[in-house]
């Protein structure tokens, strides 16, 4: 682990009690929370916004960043049965420029080069999908609109993944597979009697299934509204999900019906599964899960990742669980 530059990994070793991550697609920011004993009170506290890393990994496997972010709350907690400090990280700064309000538009502009310039305001370095990073778009406003919000806003209408870590921002593909670079991500496998803790799952919900999604959007020429739909490739769909807004062009709603499907295709099911840890294991990646039973078993798309270490001592000679969501 690396605070403020330091590297304080043996010096925190016999002092942890647990270290918690959570790694999550989507809008939610990135967070790390590390309880330590802190019996003597002699404890040097990190300062708000101070910056932290944190890597973990196994012998012969190397180590991998799981977490990168900033100091954002440090608590002392203490009673008869003892003394203890809870530092909380989080991916996003809160008070930096990326939650300052903009007023700016662009004219012509592709997404790409809508999202550095507004990044570049914020002090934020961003990386944006191949798939979305041609997209031209005749008129994009942010109106007193942070460029967090604008991210999640981009994200919201193309079907992607908004995240911001530290000073890099990413704009990627939901469901794609791959990162933004175009490299495929790791598969992860969750086998019983192998490295499969427990499992939660829900093959299919018990609410209805869509085939399709329907986004409305005007054609001036036709002097009529037309229809973009977009097909789920969600197994056993049978209805048609439309959209509450319509869209100002047939670009417009092309992206905007491939996003609904997107969404609706992830809550077809779910639920969680609980694996020995492995730092190959990311967001929008998949899960193979096999060995439960006759359908459980099968191919997830990985929402979340949360690593977890409970007692230094444990976490050193054996692999610590990590929950999959």
């Amino acid at each position: 682990m690396i605070v403020g530059g330091q590297n304080i990994s043996v010096a925190l070793a016999p002092l942890l009690i647990s270290l918690n991550v959570s790694d999550k697609s989507g809008m939610s920011s990135d967070s790390a929370s590390i309880e330590i004993d802190d019996t003597n009170g002699a404890l040097l506290l990190p300062t708000v916004r101070e910056p932290v890393t944190i890597k973990l990994g196994w012998e012969g496997e190397g180590i991998g960043t799981v977490f990168d972010g900033t100091v954002d709350e440090v608590r002392a907690r203490g009673s008869r049965s003892g003394r203890t400090i809870t530092v909380t990280a989080r991916s996003i700064d809160t008070r930096s420029e990326v939650k300052r309000a903009q007023r700016r538009h662009f004219d012509d502009a592709t997404i790409e080069e809508a999202m550095q310039a507004a990044g570049k305001t914020a002090g934020v370095e961003v990386t944006v999908d191949p798939a979305f990073a041609s997209i031209k778009r005749p008129y994009m406003a942010l109106d007193d609109e942070s460029f967090l919000a604008f991210g999640e806003r981009m994200a919201h209408e193309l079907g992607g993944t908004f995240k911001v870590v530290g000073a890099r921002a990413v704009l990627a593909k939901r469901n794609g597979g791959v990162n933004p670079a175009g490299q495929a991500l790791p598969v992860v496998t969750a086998a019983w009697g192998q490295n499969l803790h427990s499992y939660d799952l829900t093959p299919s919900k018990g609410r209805a299934v869509e085939k399709e999604t329907a986004t409305r959007w005007y054609d001036p020429k036709a002097a009529e509204w037309k229809v973009q739909k977009a097909e789920t490739g969600t197994e056993g769909g049978m209805t048609t999900k439309t959209g509450r807004y319509s869209e100002a062009d047939q670009d417009g709603a092309k992206h905007k019906a491939a996003a609904d499907a997107a969404e609706s295709d992830r809550r077809s099911g779910g639920g969680s599964v609980t694996i020995e840890g492995n730092i190959g294991a990311q967001p929008e990646g998949e899960c193979m899960v096999s060995g439960c039973r006759p359908g459980v078993d099968g191919t997830y798309r990985i929402d979340g990742v949360i690593p977890r270490c409970i007692d230094h001592d444990l976490c050193a000679h054996s692999r610590s669980p990590m929950d999959i969501i």
